[in-house]
């Protein structure tokens, strides 16, 4: 069942029955579209004019060779240095505007060169190149990187030992990125010149955890940040593009999230108008280990974002209790506290009020993932509830139907009893 559950929190559904010719074609039908030469040429380039070559992996399945949302290939140079180049999957943007792919791209490799500065452990970010970019001849978006040492840190097989080992590193990386000076605005980088150099460029935030929203942003203040995000989730469930199968209780949800969640999360930071760096998709394979699970390198910085400190600094989603999270069971899990503890014993008070908080931003960040069942929508619903009223909601199904008729002034709930019934009159 956790491993079920874990699932739900990537962002691609794979073809279980033949996953290595599934992901065989994708790598052929991508790596067609590439100009290899012009690659290497671009790679060389960078690499004082070495000569080199491209490799994808060999194919062993997705581990291999696929991230969840990259294609992650080889650039072997003849003086035996490697890199990686990430190149965006087709399956996983085929419904993204190519902007914001390219945005992916930029972010990132703004972000490995920011973070290359602080001391946290990334690997290096080399170039990159767009494909709307008239001067790039190799056909499609890339970046290029150091090759990605040790292994995806495995948090539902680790055993107790090395979750601390793990964990008391990790809360190292926290305190580094905290003791950076804040950005005022929430933002993603998005670009290499908005760097510590140039403090003044603010992008707009790039995407969410699941890839649902556009860019958006930048944001002033902590309260125009979380509305804006549960504001624009509204707007997609109103016009059918997330959550049909259950869109009367996903609209109240983030309706409650807008309304209640966002002013709660607001006010933990006053008038502090300061953001940090937060990892959007941390669930644990973002750490890189060896085999003695050392941390060597924190990967994936795609979605990376400047945001509140409840949000950067609470509790994640690689030391939840996933049962729990989707379980409707709100609180923190075992792992949290021994985060939060590691934390504190660690002399880094400043964010253990932060880590062992009430988790509200985290599912706040959470929303509600892709492909969950009814009852997994109302559990999450019903933790959110029982967090800010202290009320065990045992009937959250009606409580979602009375939030549904509180909110019939909003044109956007005509709009989705429409999309309801042509749903239901196609499936007669």
């Amino acid at each position: 069942m956790v491993h079920t559950l874990l699932q739900k929190l990537t962002r691609i559904q794979t073809d279980e029955a033949t996953p290595n010719q599934s992901f065989g074609r994708e790598v052929q039908a991508l790596r067609a579209r590439i100009n290899v030469t012009a690659l290497c040429q671009a790679a060389s380039a960078l690499h004082g004019g070495i000569p080199c070559r491209f490799f994808t992996r060999a194919f062993e399945g997705r581990k291999a060779t696929m991230s969840g949302i990259n294609l992650d290939a080889w650039i072997r140079f003849a003086d035996r240095d490697a890199w990686v180049v990430r190149i965006p999957r087709i399956t996983a943007f085929s419904h993204l505007p190519a902007d914001l792919i390219e945005s992916f791209i930029q972010n990132e490799y703004a972000t490995l060169k920011w973070l290359s500065r602080t001391g946290v452990p990334v690997v290096e970010a080399h170039g990159y190149g767009l494909a709307s970019d008239p001067s790039n001849p190799v056909g499609v978006s890339y970046m290029f990187m150091g090759a990605m040492p040790g292994k995806p840190f495995d948090v539902i097989r680790a055993t107790r030992e090395q979750k601390l080992r793990v964990y008391g590193q990790y809360a190292k990386v926290l305190a580094v990125i905290h003791c950076q000076k804040p950005r005022k605005f929430a933002s993603s980088l998005g670009h290499p010149e908005a760097n510590e150099e140039n403090r003044n460029v603010h992008y707009a935030v790039a995407s969410d955890s699941f890839t649902h929203l556009g860019r958006h942003g930048p944001y002033r203040t902590p309260l125009e940040y979380f509305v804006s995000t549960a504001e624009q989730h509204l707007e997609l469930i109103s016009d059918g593009q997330l959550y049909p199968e259950y869109a009367k209780e996903a609209f109240a949800y983030y309706s409650l999230l807008r309304d209640k969640v966002a002013p709660v999360l607001a006010a933990r930071s006053g008038d502090n108008r300061e953001f940090w760096l937060k990892h959007m998709d941390d669930k644990g394979d973002h750490i890189r280990v060896d085999t003695n699970y050392n941390i060597k390198a924190i990967v994936n910085w795609q979605l990376a974002r400047f945001v509140p400190a409840e949000e950067a600094f609470g509790p994640s989603l690689f030391t939840a209790n996933i049962g729990q999270l989707y379980g409707g069971t709100p609180g923190l899990g075992i792992d949290d506290e021994v985060f939060s503890s590691l934390l504190r014993d660690t002399g880094y008070q400043g964010l253990v009020n932060f880590a062992s908080s009430d988790e509200l931003a985290r599912r706040f960040q959470l929303g509600l993932a892709d492909g969950l069942s009814k009852t997994e929508v109302l559990g999450l619903i019903g933790a959110v509830l029982e967090i800010l009223y202290g009320d065990v909601y045992q009937n959250v199904e009606a409580w979602c139907k009375a939030q549904w008729v509180s909110m019939t002034h909003d044109p956007r709930t005509k709009k989705i009893e429409e999309l309801l019934g042509a749903m239901q009159a196609e499936g007669a």
